[in-house]
Parts: C-alpha cells; sequence; structure tokens
C-alpha cells in the first residue's frame, strides 16, 4: 500500500497543482525531500478520503454499497 501510495504523490507532485504548489513550498522552507514526500502522501491520503466520504453521502451508500437511505 505505501509503495502504491508513494508513486501516486510523486505523480501528484509533478502534475496535480494542489500537491505541487504544498511540495514546493515545504521544499523551499528547506524540509528534506523525504519528509516534504512524506506530509504530501499524509495530504493526498486526506484529499482522497474527502472525496469517497462526499461520493458515499452524495449516493446515499455505505463503503460496502449498500444503501442506507
Amino acid at each position: 500500500m505505501r509503495k502504491a501510495l508513494y508513486m501516486a504523490t510523486v505523480v501528484a507532485t509533478r502534475f496535480e497543482p494542489l500537491i505541487r504548489d504544498f511540495y514546493q513550498r515545504l521544499l523551499s522552507k528547506g524540509k528534506p525531500y523525504k519528509v516534504a514526500v512524506t506530509a504530501c502522501m499524509r495530504k493526498l491520503l486526506t484529499i482522497l478520503n474527502a472525496r469517497m466520504r462526499d461520493y458515499f453521502a452524495e449516493n446515499d451508500t455505505a463503503e460496502n454499497g449498500i444503501r442506507t437511505a
């Protein structure tokens, strides 16, 4: 799981504006590469979690696919 998240984050630091700006800001503050990437990994997970939450709330389904309403 960590390898997949790492690779997704590396791609996001190049192409996703929100993650890219955050990554560049960390590097400009003097953070080491691994610290910046780890922070971006956490930010990416937070964004993905919020998107999943909103998706399931919009479709009135639980995470297992069963309709709740």
